[in-house]
């Protein structure tokens, strides 16, 4: 009988070490807009600015932390964080498009963006719950739900 877990295994790794690069890309993205803030942003703006920054340069890692110590909590937890990052600096970028129409592909990527880490945190608590549900089953117990739904 063929041994199907080593493929299962090595696209397990590979998954996790690209969620890691792209959880870094957002820390990098994060240290560098506070570093390096743009100079066209002033006032409310360039609050906004740091204010993504902030949150996007913490929540990554924080998301990293997750994802290398197989913490899939703190994971989805960083990710609803990550697309409030991701949002303001959708909104600072539609904003930019009344004076450069150039500015609408940018705007337009960063709000479907938006979507990539809410879906990834939401299917995590998904799991989240289906795993401690079945726990709770193996123990012989009921669900919170079901024991509400259930009176």
């Amino acid at each position: 009988m063929p041994n199907t877990t080593v493929p299962l295994l090595v696209s397990r790794r590979l998954l996790t070490a690209f969620i890691t690069w792209c959880y870094l890309w957002g820390t990098v993205a994060g240290i560098a807009v506070l570093t390096y803030p743009p100079r066209t942003y002033i006032g409310t703006d360039l609050i906004i600015t740091v204010a993504w920054g902030v949150i996007l340069l913490a929540s990554s890692t924080i998301a990293v932390i997750g994802v290398l110590t197989r913490r899939y909590a703190l994971e989805w937890a960083a990710c609803y964080a990550i697309a409030a990052g991701i949002a303001l600096y959708a909104y600072l970028s539609w904003g930019s498009v009344p004076g450069s129409l150039g500015s609408i592909p940018r705007a337009a990527i960063l709000t479907g963006l938006i979507g990539v880490p809410l879906a990834r945190g939401t299917s995590l608590a998904i799991e989240d719950y289906m795993a401690r549900t079945a726990k709770i089953a193996r123990r012989g117990g009921r669900a919170a739900s079901e024991r509400d739904a259930n009176g």
